[in-house]
């Protein structure tokens, strides 16, 4: 099981107002915390524990291949061509960047099909840059996604017997649309730098 960002015990007494546990069980409050996970760390484009991907690129035809947009990514612990396994040498002979650039020795075959197993990400919370607000603002966005919400879900705006009000909106930067998360989402987000596909 991946490590996670907090327990539903700290969830539960960081927003007492998700603290019935028969109305927010411990399965909803794991699955709200799995979403907020992943959606901070997709905006934020660096996962604060570590986590395993495997992906298939197809061969640069160079010496470099670029992994997917995760920073801080570690050695690759399995690579396949078309299939077939490097070796414990050549596996050992590889050069990744913490921003995802796989270089080797030799091309990577164009159009081969190349599968990376990595991990990426801190190696824990408490050892990442600001671990403590990137902690709360995951539990604030668990929390808001485990409540059921009475607005639709395409509403811009809110009219009250206090007045109007202009409704936050998630959108396509992966922002939240929950203005201290957002905050704390530019704070800590680690841009991966543009690379080209030099040989």
């Amino acid at each position: 099981m991946s490590a996670a960002y907090f327990t539903t015990a700290e969830l539960r007494a960081a927003h007492p107002d998700i603290a019935n546990k028969a109305k927010y069980t411990d399965a909803k409050l794991e699955a709200a915390r799995a979403f907020a996970e992943q959606w901070f760390e997709a905006a934020a484009h660096v996962a604060f524990v570590p986590r395993t991907v495997t992906e298939t690129l197809d061969g640069s035809g160079s010496r470099r291949l670029f992994l997917s947009h995760w920073v801080e990514v570690g050695r690759p612990t399995e690579v396949k061509v078309d299939g077939v396994a490097f070796s414990a040498a050549e596996l050992a002979a590889l050069h990744v960047s913490r921003s995802g650039v796989l270089e080797r020795d030799t091309i990577w075959p164009a159009c081969s099909s190349v599968e990376v197993t990595y991990q990426h990400g801190y190696a824990s919370l408490a050892e990442s840059p600001y671990g403590d607000l990137v902690k709360g603002a995951v539990m604030t966005l668990a929390a808001e996604h485990a409540k059921p919400s009475t607005i639709p879900a395409r509403a811009t705006s809110l009219s009250t017997d206090l007045g109007n009000y202009r409704i936050s909106q998630a959108d396509a930067t992966g922002k939240t649309g929950i203005p201290d998360v957002d905050a704390i989402i530019g704070l800590v987000g680690a841009a991966k730098p543009a690379t080209g596909a030099g040989s």
